[in-house]
């Protein structure tokens, strides 16, 4: 992967001028979230980033300008380096708790205050959208196809190459006039379809929210619970005593996570 700082993006990943294409077909999707309040938007509208900004090294700051590492393909920038909202979809409820819960926490900790405020929320979408397929050929876990990009660069990846991530987010977007996304294969969860959309590519008008549901609620526990197990996700005490507690087939997990 190419090191550096996150600057204004340049196209320096060899992105093919024909990309293969992915038309995410209108249905019913997946995603988690802070409940809203917190969270200050709508659970249909796209993450404005609001009050983030870059420090003088290219750093993502938040709106309390603490150095943060945003996530695997946000925030973006257009051309003019302005923050273009992102929207995060998975295909099952189990990929939507993976890139919230799982993904990426196998070396730190998940904690109930971390968990409490969070919901799942089904979404409809009523158009399909055309989106950037990141799965071979475009990508190839050998390092050696003829576009240069590894799922290795993008798609496993430790966090601290999200602003490189992030830049390669960024480049396509500017690059593809078209695309309105991103698409790409959870690795935590069996190849489960996950999507990131681009609000300036977007009618926000085509999604309606049809449920949502408690993270902490019993029948959630039981999606994404096992999954944290089975990779051996560490989480404090007060998590584990809430688990011990709410879920009763806990007994079956709680030895993962000692």
């Amino acid at each position: 992967m190419v090191k550096g700082r996150y600057s204004k993006p340049i196209l320096s990943w060899s992105l093919p001028e024909e990309p293969p294409p992915f038309d995410l077909q209108p249905g019913v999707y997946h995603r988690v979230l802070d409940k809203q309040p917190p969270r200050s938007y709508p659970s249909t509208s796209f993450n404005p980033y609001a009050g983030f900004t870059f420090d003088k090294y290219g750093r993502l700051l938040n709106a309390s300008k603490k150095v943060v590492a945003g996530t695997r393909f946000a925030p973006v920038v257009d051309d003019k380096r302005k923050i273009v909202p992102t929207l995060y979809l998975a295909s099952t409820d189990r990929a939507a708790y993976a890139e919230i819960l799982v993904r990426g926490k196998t070396s730190t900790q998940l904690t109930y205050n971390s968990i409490v405020n969070l919901e799942r929320v089904t979404i409809e979408i009523n158009n399909t959208l055309s989106l950037l397929a990141l799965t071979p050929p475009f990508l190839d876990d050998t390092d050696k196809n003829h576009y240069k990009i590894s799922e290795g660069d993008l798609i496993y990846s430790k966090q601290r190459y999200y602003p490189e991530t992030c830049r390669f987010a960024s480049e396509a977007l500017q690059k593809y006039t078209r695309i309105q996304g991103l698409h790409w294969l959870s690795r935590q969860e069996d190849n489960n379809s996950v999507y990131v959309l681009f609000e300036n590519r977007i009618d926000p008008t085509g999604f309606v929210q049809k449920a949502n549901f408690d993270a902490l609620s019993l029948s959630e526990l039981r999606i994404w619970v096992p999954d944290a197990a089975a990779i051996g996700v560490k989480i404090d005490k007060a998590l584990f005593a809430y688990l011990d507690t709410t879920m009763p087939e806990f007994r079956l997990y709680k030895h993962y996570f000692r």
